[in-house]
């Protein structure tokens, strides 16, 4: 078997490691021993297999935490499989870039020029308010539900992600709900120091926000 590392922590892609001759070829789909090498639980609870004759069809794992969690092997043994994992259990917050790129990923194709998020400041501050739409990405997803594992650490820019889809696509939280951090801050320069200042608030395009008690 081999293991490629994601970028997510925990997940590989597994591929085989083909011993071939003149017959074919043998490989191993499944070993104890080199799943737990990589931290993941081999002890098998359930063999499962599905059949999708139409193309599109979706489905989706259950999310399960300790003491119940599982590892999850997928394999797709004719035709193809879009496989896609979202987790923001970890993430406590980030850049609102990262977080406007992420969202034309997930939805530029089916949300191409809609309101995404909009960014305000007090009234005081109104003229540095600002509007982002999606940007239809070339691998753009042209998805219609999105799933999100969350937790109570899930924060900031974490759950603007979260919120900037909820009006396009049929979006559902499962695992915990959110921190509750719907503002931000801007860094300013103080006696060599960085202050940063709770400064604005986002909303997405139905104006929704003010999840101080989560998502």
């Amino acid at each position: 078997m081999k293991f490629t590392e994601t970028k997510l922590a925990g997940a590989y892609i597994i591929d085989l490691h083909q011993l071939e001759d003149d017959r074919g070829f043998f490989a191993r789909t499944f070993c104890t021993q080199e799943l737990e090498e990589h931290g993941l639980i081999s002890d098998v609870k359930q063999a499962n297999m599905s059949r999708n004759p139409k193309a599109g069809t979706m489905r989706g794992m259950h999310y399960q935490v300790d003491p119940y969690q599982e590892t999850k092997l997928v394999r797709c043994t004719r035709g193809a499989l879009y496989d896609v994992i979202i987790d923001l259990r970890y993430n406590s917050g980030g850049l609102v870039s990262t977080t406007e790129l992420q969202g034309d990923f997930l939805g530029g194709a089916v949300a191409e020029n809609l309101v995404f998020s909009r960014t305000l400041f007090n009234a005081n501050n109104a003229a540095f308010n600002r509007t982002r739409f999606f940007q239809r990405m070339f691998h753009s997803t042209n998805t219609s539900r999105l799933i999100i594992i969350a937790s109570n650490r899930t924060a900031s820019a974490s759950e603007l992600v979260t919120n900037g889809m909820i009006p396009h696509v049929d979006v559902r939280v499962v695992g915990d709900a959110t921190f509750g951090k719907p503002v931000g801050q801007l860094g300013i320069d103080f006696c060599d120091k960085i202050l940063r200042p709770t400064a604005f608030e986002t909303v997405n395009a139905d104006n929704g926000g003010r999840y101080f008690e989560g998502i």
